[in-house]
């Protein structure tokens, strides 16, 4: 076995698995988060002495407890730097999850071309505008020394509005997932790649996901919400579990989710292309199959896959086109080398809520 090499990101994501709660750590099943939009009481008039308002050019108002839906913007003069070259994104993605579950709870988030939106809630101690300060101050700084630039990345002031009430919640929840296909860059929320739809967690997806599930308001969302893939524990290897909500998002995801484990897909550009046909016997094998083919390009070509399209599917065939990298040592961090696919325990089911699969690599 290669010896595993962790970035930044997935160290975080490791450390998720572990929430920190104040000081201490919980296992992520016994993990409750301060306040759960089921929960959430409306803002009455009798709690508005509890609200502390402050102002700079925009009203501002905090109150202990709440949670807030958040956008701060790009400077101006620098247009949609966060698009033109997504590694930036990824940045701020780090910076969000840096403070995740010891300053605050982040329900839903979304980095756009020139903007960022947020669904947070601070814990106790945490005033937001120190949150914020740290998020933009941070990520300023490092995203000028990729750019090799000086001053102010983002504008200075933020937009923060407080969330009443459940129904207020659910909105901007929403609001938040679907801004990218309102603004035409992706058909559906879950194909734009930095937001919290696709952000890997413990167990796939995010707490307030599993608190709309429980809730039973999961499957009243415009979009099925489900992380990409989530990691499975083997003694031996190394597995994932991939969702879709129809056959060709399965095998779609499954290719992302096979190079995310290679290397920092955000990274990746996309900007070569290349033709695969594929067949198999049945769906387990054509996904065998099918993986097997585009971990060649890797271990056989040095080509790294950002993402697959897949244009035409049946049970025993499968072509797509590919938008891959040519792999660069200098631009390029391999996390874990992947030797093969294996038929070990795979699985392709499907069912009314979905498509799932299975897999298990050699590492």
């Amino acid at each position: 076995m290669n010896t595993q090499v962790l970035s930044k990101k997935e160290r975080i994501r490791k450390w998720l698995q572990k929430k920190p709660v104040g000081q201490a750590f919980q296992p992520a099943e016994t993990f409750q988060p301060a306040i759960t939009y089921g929960n959430l009481k409306p803002l009455l008039k009798e709690d508005l002495s509890l609200v502390h308002q402050y102002k700079r050019r925009l009203p501002h108002w905090e109150k202990e407890g709440s949670t807030y839906f958040i956008t701060f913007r790009v400077n101006k003069a620098l247009g949609k730097p966060l698009i033109e070259q997504p590694v930036l994104a990824g940045v701020v993605e780090e910076a969000l999850w840096f403070g995740y579950g010891e300053r605050y709870i982040l329900n839903a988030y979304v980095v756009m071309p020139d903007h960022v939106h947020l669904l947070l809630t601070p814990l106790h101690g945490y005033k937001l505008s120190k949150i914020l300060q740290g998020i933009k101050g941070y990520t300023s700084r490092e995203i000028n020394k990729f750019l090799n630039r000086k001053g102010s990345f983002w504008q200075d002031e933020s937009f923060d509005h407080l969330v009443r009430n459940e129904a207020a919640w659910l909105d901007k929840f929403e609001y938040i997932h679907n801004n990218p296909v309102n603004a035409g860059l992706v058909d559906r929320p879950e194909d734009y790649e930095f937001s919290s739809l696709v952000t890997i967690h413990s167990k796939g997806r995010l707490e307030s996901f599993s608190r709309l599930e429980s809730f039973g308001r999961l499957e009243s969302l415009p979009h099925r919400i489900k992380s990409k893939y989530s990691l499975i524990d083997h003694t031996a290897d190394f597995g994932i579990h991939v969702y879709g909500s129809d056959s060709k998002e399965l095998f779609a995801n499954a290719a992302w989710a096979l190079f995310d484990s290679i290397t920092e897909i955000n990274q990746l550009t996309g900007l070569d292309s290349c033709h695969i046909e594929v067949s198999g016997d049945d769906w387990s094998d054509l996904m065998v199959n099918w993986l097997r083919e585009i971990l060649y390009l890797w271990n056989g070509k040095e080509l790294l896959v950002k993402k697959a399209r897949i244009l035409s599917l049946s049970e025993t065939e499968l072509t797509a086109t590919l938008e891959c990298d040519p792999f660069n040592p200098d631009r390029h961090n391999i996390k874990t080398e992947i030797k093969a696919v294996t038929y070990h325990q795979i699985q392709v089911n499907s069912s009314p809520s979905g498509w799932e699969a299975r897999i298990i690599f050699d590492v």
